[in-house]
């Protein structure tokens, strides 16, 4: 009986250690990664405290950041990998939920047009944006778009700093950002489910003649009221 306990209490301790030693790599192995809208060109280190490389969420270029698994969100079906770098920090989620809790940080983001690229910055602070079985249960948080736009050259020189807040609505995380007073007049709605797929949605209303040449070089077209962009994607493969 004694032989018996210490073989149970030996084959515990081992199964502990194995899975304390877990490389970070297998999460690609698993598909987590790629599931959850995330690449990575390496990893290295455990998936309880390690390092993935070259870290991409879609088409946000985050670098390299420190990464940890939550065993708590395990226990409930939740794979919750907590990403740690200079520019922010946050925790991605798949499986039972999707989504992403307590992201905070900027990023650099890019949109093709006719006459190049539009440049911005995304900035997000206590967001979440958690989505279960198809539907939006938990949306909030600050969101901030600072856009490098030729047309607002010409409304004084002033990038667009467009802000909002994020929400539930039905099966989507929607988010409606407006320009600050004495800026281009601009705004954006961001919609994104839980497949990953999202919806950017631009609307400049009635801009003058020297601006609505340049809005249409960043691909905006005219339409009632104004001119308009829609960009969409996903964030997973």
């Amino acid at each position: 009986m004694r032989r018996f306990g210490h073989l149970l209490l030996f084959s515990v301790a081992l199964l502990v250690a194995l899975v304390a030693t877990i490389p970070m790599r297998m999460l690609g192995t698993l598909a987590f990664l790629p599931n959850a809208g995330i690449s990575a060109g390496a990893a290295t280190g455990t998936i309880w405290h390690g390092q993935l490389l070259q870290v991409g969420i879609g088409a946000v270029d985050i670098g390299n950041v420190d990464a940890s698994l939550s065993a708590w969100a395990l226990l409930g079906g939740t794979t919750a990998l907590r990403l740690s770098a200079d520019a922010g920090t946050a925790t991605v989620l798949s499986g039972r939920q999707q989504g992403v809790r307590a992201a905070t940080g900027s990023w650099p983001l890019v949109l093709p047009t006719a006459s190049g690229m539009i440049g911005m910055e995304l900035q997000v602070s206590g967001l979440d944006a958690v989505f279960k079985a198809g539907r939006c249960v938990e949306a909030k948080g600050n969101v901030t778009v600072l856009l490098t736009l030729a047309a607002a050259s010409a409304a004084g020189g002033v990038p667009p700093r467009l802000a909002g807040e994020l929400e539930c609505r039905d099966a989507l995380a929607v988010a409606r950002l407006v320009a600050e007073p004495g800026q281009l007049p601009l705004e954006v709605t961001v919609e994104a489910d839980g497949s990953g797929h999202y919806r950017l949605q631009w609307f400049a209303p009635d801009p003058a003649p020297e601006v609505r040449s340049l809005l249409a070089l960043s691909g905006f077209q005219a339409g009632p009221g104004g001119m308009s962009r829609v960009d969409e994607g996903n964030l997973r493969p």
